[in-house]
């Protein structure tokens, strides 16, 4: 009988001592798992870590091959290929650098380091201009970054307030926040102030708008409706895509209103000429042409259109060199001389800017964005384009300019410089 209880009491010790192994074997293979577990998470965290800083040594070391090689890089983004109106201007920006820095390194530089351009062919592109700034900053550590145009713009101006990354453009959207963003451009407000004063003292009664469906439109057209009502002037109004191929029906529809004076807007090219075209073909031209982006001073006339905006005695908004200035003449003539071709608008603001920059460099002892966007908003700085200084959101506050079309060519017609 002994025997039947020891075989008994072996069998449960037997199950006692399995099962408790067993338990000991569940709680590690657990406590691998969670082992396991935290050894993923450390690893992704070390991978992502290590990513962070290799792309912050990038920057870095962009920043320090900058600064050894006692240079200062200057990059710019701008259409710079193809045969359109663009590229052209992206071209006058472009060549408005180069003179700039030019003159700049041959008076010692920025604190004593040389500029150094680096340019790319953003060709008007949102993806190819981004892809162009990425480039700029993160491979060849550029200090400071210059574009132009709404588009490029637009993509380009919250990834420079995100890296703290000064960005000067130059178009007529304003995208600054205080921030490094800096606007240089003519003024939409001011110039449609000015036109609007302009049509009350022709004693113009009721007005044709035309206007392009464009991000820039409701700042410059709003302005430009509120001071004619103001003054009690009727206007009836038409909108276009851009790239409209056909004028006729939408000027037809705005001359049976009987106006005395037309307000274009729209940009400088195809659209431009297109509109000429048709308000001759339409017998629309006997009646006062106002244009509010400079679109007709841009194009390279040749003559063609002559006849239609000396009968329609033409103003246009003008920006660029400014008048009566003894350095816009002698801008002038040297971009002239050497570029062998006349001078747009466009190159003086990139000139005027980049010696704005260098003076913000300069006060600020320094080419650091933060420090240098201090001594921009304070800038005052008489330049080819006239007097510029920044706003409290970098938007630059330029002269009201208007020209009018006599004799085959464009003369100073008012400036207001209160507008």
């Amino acid at each position: 009988m002994w025997q039947r209880h020891f075989k008994y009491f072996y069998h449960h010790i037997n199950y006692y001592e399995v099962t408790n192994e067993l338990q000991n074997i569940k709680k590690v293979i657990k406590m691998k798992k969670k082992l396991f577990i935290i050894g993923v998470v450390i690893a992704l965290f070390l991978v992502l870590s290590l990513s962070i800083i290799s792309l912050q040594k990038q920057n870095l070391v962009g920043s320090i091959i900058s600064n050894q090689e006692g240079k200062v890089k200057i990059g710019a983004i701008y259409p710079l290929t193809g045969s359109n109106s663009l590229s052209l201007m992206g071209n006058e920006y472009k060549r408005g650098l180069e003179m700039a820095t030019e003159e700049i390194n041959s008076q010692g530089g920025i604190n004593g380091k040389q500029i150094e351009l680096i340019f790319e062919d953003g060709q008007n592109d949102a993806v190819k201009s981004l892809n162009a700034y990425n480039k700029l900053v993160e491979l060849d550590g550029v200090d400071f970054v210059f574009t132009a145009f709404s588009g490029p713009a637009s993509t380009l101006a919250p990834i420079a307030e995100e890296k703290g990354k000064i960005l000067i453009y130059s178009s007529t959207i304003s995208l600054g926040n205080g921030g490094y963003v800096f606007k240089d451009y003519w003024n939409m407000d001011k110039q449609a102030k000015l036109i609007a004063e302009t049509i009350k003292e022709k004693d113009h009664k009721r007005i044709a708008i035309l206007a392009m469906k464009h991000p820039s439109t409701p700042a410059y057209i709003n302005t430009l409706k509120r001071e004619l009502k103001n003054q009690k002037i009727e206007f009836v109004q038409e909108d276009f895509e851009l790239g409209t191929k056909d004028f006729a029906s939408i000027l037809t529809k705005l001359n049976k209103n009987n106006p005395d004076a037309i307000i274009t807007y729209v940009l400088p090219g195809a659209d431009a000429e297109l509109i000429l075209k048709t308000i001759k073909q339409i017998g629309m031209d006997s009646i006062q042409l106002y244009a509010g982006t400079a679109a007709f001073t841009n194009l390279r006339f040749s003559g063609k259109y002559a006849d239609i905006l000396d009968n329609m005695n033409a103003i246009d908004t003008w920006y660029g060199v400014a008048f009566n200035s003894e350095k816009a003449r002698f801008f002038k003539s040297k971009y002239q001389s050497r570029y062998k071709q006349n001078l747009l608008g466009d190159a003086v603001y990139a000139y005027d800017d980049l010696f704005a920059l260098v003076i913000a460099c300069e006060n600020a002892n320094s080419i650091n964005s933060e420090n240098v966007r201090l001594e921009l908003l304070k800038i005052n700085y008489l330049g080819v384009a006239g007097p510029l200084s920044f706003d409290k959101k970098g938007n630059s506050q330029r002269i009201a300019n208007l020209v009018i079309f006599n004799k085959n060519q464009w003369e100073y017609f008012k400036t207001n410089i209160d507008t």
